[in-house]
Parts: C-alpha cells; structure tokens; sequence
C-alpha cells in the first residue's frame, strides 16, 4: 500500500512541476503589472524630501511613495520609472532582472536618466559578463539602451564615482522574441 501512495504521489508531483512549468510561461512578460514584483532591486535611501523641487509635475501625483523603492509615476516624459541610488560610495545599487530574463528569450529595453545635479557610473550585465559600461555625466537626458537575452540573467548596476546626487532613474519594456524566428 506504501508502494502505491509513493507512485501516486511521484506522478502527482511531476503534473504540479509540469503544470507550474506551464504557468511560467504563460505569463505576459510585456506587461509592468506582471514583470515588477519579480524584479530584484537593490537601493539606497531615497532623499525625496530634499529633492522635490525636480519632481513636481503640476495636476499628477510625482511618485508612489508607498512602493519600496519608490517608482514616479510620471517623469520627464516617462512613466513608472524606478528611483536607484547607490547603497554606499564602495556597493551600487541594481535591478535585477533575471526572474524574467532566466527563464524567457527577448529583448530588455532600458530608458535611463541622472539627477539634474550629479552623475553616475552604469553597467549592464548579461551572465556574468559586463556587456556596457557609460557615465551618467554625458548627457542630462534619456540613455537608451537594449539587451537581447536567451534565457539568461540581466542586471543593471548603478555605482557612485563622487558620491553626490548619484541616482539614475529606470523605466523599462520586454518584449519577447517572435515565434518562429
């Protein structure tokens, strides 16, 4: 009888594994509902107080404070877009991507912008590998950047390099590769 309850319980577990399989892929990856809370962020305190006076668009609410970090709603001409300040002058900050990079093939598209006052140093890491590393410092407007991913991880890391106004801000799309291609 043991014997019994141990195969039904065997195959009971491959149909579950199998079925949660399924779900995985089932989920809509174009969609920011569904791919932020799988991110994995990584941030310093946020400093909103002292730096309001960028932020305020008249008639909108600037950011959802509530979210851990705080995502603006509307910002420069950009929606939902995620606040990331370096943890310390030696660790950076970092979304991590790989929940939904790992595990699907696409294309990650990052839009990304400095404080109005400071800079910072960005890498994109695909693997292990740094595939892109540029200053903040460049320009004061939106750095576009595209990483086509195969079941790999993606992480975005923000490093300070002077310590003063270091965030950037991220907003970002997935698409996932066409069938057939």
């Amino acid at each position: 009888m043991k014997r019994g309850f141990l195969i039904v319980g065997i195959i009971g577990a491959w149909i579950l594994l199998a079925g949660s399989a399924n779900a995985q892929t089932a989920l809509d990856i174009t969609k920011r509902e569904v791919t932020d809370p799988l991110l994995k962020i990584r941030t310093s305190t946020t400093m909103f107080a002292e730096n309001d006076q960028f932020f305020k668009i008249p008639g909108k609410p600037v950011a959802d404070r509530t979210s851990k970090p705080p995502v603006f709603n509307h910002l420069w001409g950009k929606e939902k877009v995620i606040l990331l300040n370096p943890m310390t002058k030696e660790h950076g900050a970092e979304i991590d991507f790989s929940a939904i990079t790992g595990s699907n093939t696409g294309k990650l598209s990052m839009e990304i912008h400095r404080h109005p006052l400071g800079d910072a140093e960005l890498e994109v890491y695909q693997g292990n590998i740094r595939i892109k590393k540029w200053s903040l410092k460049i320009s004061p407007s939106w750095h576009h950047i595209e990483v086509n991913f195969k079941n790999e991880p993606v992480r975005l890391v923000l490093n300070a390099n002077g310590w003063y106004y270091e965030f950037a801000f991220v907003t970002y799309t997935i698409e996932p590769a066409k069938k057939g291609l």
